[in-house]
């Protein structure tokens, strides 16, 4: 017999109603199941259920738990099920019953090897409802070691009987399972949750969940409760969470899910001095979702007294992902919060139900290939809102950096609030290309994520595409499987051409040279593609710019991404297993024309900030993991033909690409934005629009060489207003702005959900010839 598990504990609550033969039946659908396969009733998960066949296991290891997002508790991966015997085609299934025809969810599959010491030893498939999910997985290998957590996920849709079928077949040894869960595509939003900060259940306050950093302490003090509307129970007050260290500074928080993204909610934070006699000792601020709420906050001083509960009460909104997050950061001593409600909606403005396509957190990058740059340059990186920076380049294939000068760029990039993107040579041997992946990440501690192999290697290549391609795929299915010896986790992009031909890159995925497959110890070789892009050498005209970024770059982009789709179909690449892409380098040119100044076409151009925020355009409406400019400053600033940087002259001056890739990361990207597709009756008139849980941005880059009016309106009715340019924002507010656009100019507009104009930003040629900013307008 099986029991529903909610996917919180405070967040769904039914009767459960008639069991008849061990089987469940309910007049509601399931919203999350969780199965101890092999094992007994753990925490959320139920004892081992719905199997046919197999056996089971018990090891009681000490398991590893940190690579792993939302692990099962650790007695799920010390047991498991397995098939009964050995050898090639052994199987055993689990058929999950009660859901709803169709219906679609997300299924995570808990894995730890606990018997096996190396990779190959034990080798498995997985299907789901049909479709092979796992093909060759090996445990030990995908965690690096053994007795390490796993967890692979999938979306699945419940078959014609509402079953979740899932079919573990041996390749070597015994196919193995640890945990299942397969949690619903579409819970009910709560409308009130309580949580005991620091605490555990007290009648409707659940025991403290949703924290991060902290911790806890508990004085049994009796609490007066007279100050307070609506108290939480007495005991709520004893117990709280609070900061790790004392100190200016210090925080913690909680991010509490399952909302409607945008729906308002009131938010009431229950405080009590159970430590400090007076006021002044224990002094903080509080946030939620970015807005400051509480300042210098002192709960004595608010209370009058030591032992007197307070509540502070506020209005919040859900951000763009449900979520209601809360900050706690000490001014003195240590921040503390007693208790957290957040209520049902308080009858304010409904939300807009246009979601966003999602966008890579790492999709504005940019390209360090000098070690000289002066430590200064990171700060100013910072401000562009870079968040990946690629350490790579002929130089860095040719002569790569020494360890100790790659491990200062690595912290450079990370002051700047960025992850490098190391790039190992396709000169080295793979000893030494995991010799560098073991200095960065395991004697130094780094855990650089991202790695690259090579650069263009097709740019002096003497031969065809096909022989090319060959070369490419013979070092690559060297270096890489040595790289993950040494870390398993990194993420491997390949192979970073200097030019899009469709015969190179389709042997490399998918066809004759493929890279995208696996290795002996069925390891991906490559976890992300890229590509290189200069739209031109130094004859450019202002026509073929626009030509190039909308029309011939995007093109490339699909045709990239359709193969990197046939790939991941190929090899069964799903999920955390899917190829990303990336455009590891780009610029208007690579060899300026000349003149090159801001009137023209070149990198120190105002178009080419344009050209870079289209490209970005395209980034956004393909999926692309991180486009990366070429470069951050470079000979000198000087405008020559080589310089391609976005910082020119002796004192690393932003340039128009600099301050449109700051615009883009100011007012389209924050709060976990997602891109819609925005739509001009004028083609030199293009927007750009994001969305996010309070804020509907639009830029729209005036390419032509005379001045327009445009009416631009957030949904997709027909645009009323005035101006020859007519603007649609599917954002499903019924709103409209008129405005004017100068020629050569930028302009980005913030709405709330209301369609009010919030803040206004307008950047022109003029402002970027008289040495200007973007000049800003709240409203």
């Amino acid at each position: 017999m099986r029991k529903l598990v909610s996917l919180t504990s405070y967040k769904f609550f039914a009767v459960l109603s008639v069991m008849f033969l061990g089987m469940l039946t309910a007049s509601w659908a399931q919203t999350s199941i969780a199965i101890n396969a092999g094992g007994p009733a753990v925490g959320a998960f139920v004892a081992d259920a719905d199997f046919s066949g197999g056996a089971t296991i018990n090891h009681a290891n000490t398991i590893d738990l940190s690579g792993v997002t939302n692990p099962a508790p650790m007695a799920v991966y010390q047991t498991a099920r397995v098939t009964a015997t050995t050898g090639a085609g052994t199987t055993f299934s689990y058929t999950i019953p009660g859901f709803t025809a169709g219906s679609s969810h997300t299924v995570r599959l808990h894995f730890a090897e606990t018997f096996w010491t190396a990779a190959g030893q034990r080798i498995f498939n997985v299907s789901i409802n049909g479709t092979q999910v796992l093909s060759n997985f090996d445990i030990f290998a995908t965690a690096g070691a053994m007795s390490k957590a796993v967890v692979e996920q999938f979306t699945a849709t419940a078959n014609a009987s509402g079953q979740i079928d899932i079919v573990f077949t041996t390749v070597t040894d015994k196919a193995l399972v640890s945990g299942i869960e397969v949690v619903g595509s579409a819970p009910p939003p709560p409308t009130t949750i309580q949580i005991n900060a620091g605490g555990p259940a007290v009648s409707a306050f659940v025991a403290d969940v949703d924290f991060s950093g902290g911790a806890t302490i508990n004085h049994a003090n009796t609490i007066d409760l007279s100050g307070v509307t609506n108290p939480a129970p007495m005991a709520v007050y004893q117990t709280a969470r609070v900061t790790a260290t004392t100190g200016a500074g210090t925080t913690f928080s909680y991010t509490i899910p399952g909302f409607t993204a945008g729906s308002s909610h009131t938010v009431r934070l229950h405080f009590a001095e159970t430590f400090w006699t007076a006021a002044g000792q224990r002094v903080f601020n509080v946030s939620i979702n970015g807005t400051q709420v509480l300042s210098n906050f002192d709960i004595f001083a608010t209370a009058g007294a030591m032992n007197k509960a307070v509540v502070e009460q506020f209005t919040a909104t859900a951000n763009v992902s449900g979520q209601i997050d809360i900050i706690f950061t000490t001014v003195t001593d240590k921040a503390l919060i007693s208790g957290i409600e957040v209520l049902g909606s308080s009858g304010g403005p409904p939300p807009p139900t246009a979601t966003g396509l999602a966008i890579s957190p790492f999709l504005q990058g940019a390209n360090d290939w000098s070690p000289t740059l002066p430590d200064s340059v990171w700060l100013i990186v910072g401000r562009s809102g870079a968040k990946i920076v690629r350490i790579g380049g002929i130089q860095q294939d040719n002569t790569p950096l020494d360890n100790s000068n790659l491990l200062h760029q690595v912290d450079q990039i990370r002051s700047a609030g960025a992850e490098p993107l190391i790039q190992v040579s396709r000169f080295q041997s793979a000893q030494t290309a995991a010799a560098m992946v073991n200095f960065i990440n395991v004697q130094n501690g780094r855990n650089v994520k991202f790695w690259s192999i090579g650069n263009e290697p097709d740019l002096h290549f003497s031969g065809t595409d096909d022989q090319l391609a060959a070369q490419v795929a013979g070092y690559i299915k060297s270096i890489a499987p040595a790289m993950r010896d040494v870390d398993a986790s990194i993420h491997i992009i390949a192979p970073s051409m200097a030019f899009w031909t469709q015969t190179k890159y389709f042997d490399l995925l998918g066809g004759a040279d493929d890279i995208t497959g696996t290795d002996s110890n069925g390891r991906f070789f490559v976890d992300g593609i890229d590509l290189h892009r200069y739209g031109f050498g130094s004859s450019i005209t202002r026509s073929s710019v626009i030509s190039e970024i909308h029309s011939r770059f995007p093109s490339t982009a699909t045709l990239l991404l359709d193969r990197v789709n046939f790939a991941n179909q190929v090899h069964n690449r799903s999920g955390s297993h899917a190829l990303t892409w990336s455009l590891t380098e780009f610029n208007i040119s690579f060899a300026n024309p000349s003149p090159n100044n801001i009137a023209g076409t070149g990198t120190c151009s105002f178009l080419n900030g344009q050209y870079f925020a289209e490209y970005f355009k395209t980034g956004m409406a393909d999926s692309f993991h991180d486009l990366d400019t070429w470069s951050i400053y470079q000979d000198g600033g000087s405008c020559d033909g080589g310089d391609l940087g976005y910082l020119g002259g002796g004192s690393m001056t932003p340039r128009s690409s600099y301050y449109h890739f700051q615009m883009i990361s100011q007012y389209l990207l924050p709060g976990g934005a997602g891109y819609l597709a925005a739509t001009s009756s004028n083609s030199l008139v293009s927007p750009l629009s994001t969305i996010n849980s309070t804020n509907i941005a639009v830029m729209i880059l005036n390419e032509d060489t005379v001045d327009h009016t445009f009416s631009v309106r957030l949904d997709g009715n027909a645009v009323q207003g005035p101006g020859d340019t007519k603007i649609n924002v599917p954002a499903n507010v019924p709103q409209e702005h008129a405005d004017s656009i100068p020629n050569q100019s930028t302009m980005v507009l913030v709405f709330d959900f209301s369609g009010t104009l919030k803040t206004k930003v307008t950047y022109s040629l003029t402002n970027n010839q008289n040495g200007q900013a973007p000049f800003v307008q709240n409203f």
